[in-house]
């Protein structure tokens, strides 16, 4: 099979494409491409798909868009009639150390990264969608790997819950998929921590800032306090 991508031809066997497997989901079917000159993956649509793909016109909106935590795509993939299949977009290492090696502090940066991304891709008419631990790789940092689902809001009814719509997101996404299950926090202490959140209009980063960043056990206790107030 004939890739083109960016004016260069990849031609691969089945026996290379096994080799090459990363892994699907319901989207696309991802291959990492190392050699010398080459360390990325190409994510190739599937013939049918369980559900909406990356269309070629919000492809090429997107990667032009520079985010720092959020993995965009690079360029287009094509086949030799020219006909879309995918994108690429770069190899993180999910073999680096995991989350919980990473301090507080570490945390907090990511994730106000990950939201000055989200704001970054707000400004630029971009739904953010389908945040979950899946299209997540923890490395030396948080990444959100799988763009499949973001979708560009055209209309102003769209335009205008563009920010609420992604401030919900990320919030949920950060403190369900992370936070929580990183410190095991009870039933009663979570539901604490969204009410502050979301009463506040704030972002988990933003509680997170005060707790004395790469000390654990302060940020342990200031959850259990939360229970008695």
């Amino acid at each position: 099979m004939k890739y083109i991508i960016k004016g260069k031809t990849f031609d691969f066997s089945e026996e290379d494409l096994d080799y090459l497997y990363l892994g699907e989901g319901t989207e696309a079917t991802c291959y990492r491409i190392r050699d010398y000159e080459n360390d990325f993956v190409m994510k190739i649509h599937h013939d049918k798909p369980e559900k909406t793909t990356l269309d070629k016109e919000t492809c090429k909106i997107i990667k032009n868009i520079d985010t720092e935590r959020i993995k965009l795509p690079n360029e287009l993939i094509y086949d030799e009639d020219g006909n879309y299949l995918g994108y690429t977009i770069d190899y993180v290492d999910y073999k680096k150390p995991k989350i919980r090696s990473l301090k507080i502090s570490k945390l907090v940066d990511d994730f106000y990264t990950l939201e000055r991304d989200i704001d970054k891709l707000t400004k630029n008419n971009i739904y953010v969608d389908d945040l979950n631990i899946g299209n997540t790789i923890f490395s030396d940092g948080i990444y959100i790997c799988d763009p499949g689902s973001f979708s560009i809001a055209e209309e102003k009814d769209e335009k205008r819950y563009l920010n609420y719509y992604n401030r919900t997101n990320i919030n949920e996404y950060e403190i369900d998929e992370i936070i929580f299950n990183l410190f095991r926090f009870t039933t009663r202490e979570r539901n604490r921590i969204r009410d502050l959140i979301f009463s506040d209009d704030e972002y988990l980063s933003d509680i997170l800032k005060y707790l004395g960043f790469d000390k654990e056990e302060k940020a342990n206790n200031y959850f259990k306090q939360l229970v008695y107030r």
